[in-house]
């Protein structure tokens, strides 16, 4: 199996394992998880992992992994992940899903990419502090 991989919303290039950032699940354009963190190449973050099982969907508590999987291939551009590098994100509020990489995350990570942002929740706009408070399972 490939992995999965995105094109970042803001900067529009590839999200490479490990490289950090912000997944958005979005069920008809509405964040309903996220995560922050290292990509694992599976549409999830290693700091989100409860093992060693690449595609078990245990990362995510919104729904099993295959749910997922057949959210985000869907013609509905609205439900699935959305995807930025944490050095992107500035408080966006996605509605759309990412487009995906059709070289699958393929290539050398940017150390640009690699270095932890910390993302200050604090200091994001009210309006998506509180979405992402509410949508944090």
């Amino acid at each position: 199996m490939g992995n999965f991989s995105y094109i970042c919303k803001k900067c529009k290039t590839s999200i490479r394992q490990p490289e950090r950032c912000i997944i958005f699940l979005l069920d008809k354009g509405e964040i309903v998880e996220w995560q922050i963190g290292r990509y694992t190449g599976y549409g999830a973050v290693e700091e989100a992992r409860t093992g060693y099982d690449d595609c078990d969907g245990d990362t995510w508590k919104y729904a099993k992994w295959s749910t997922l999987v057949n959210m985000h291939f869907n013609d509905d551009d609205t439900t699935g992940f959305a995807v930025y590098h944490e050095k992107c994100y500035t408080g966006q509020i996605p509605i759309k899903i990412s487009d995906d990489d059709s070289e699958q995350g393929w290539g050398l990570p940017r150390n640009k990419f690699i270095i932890e942002k910390k993302i200050d929740l604090h200091k994001l706009p009210l309006k998506t502090r509180k979405i992402l408070c509410a949508a944090r399972l």
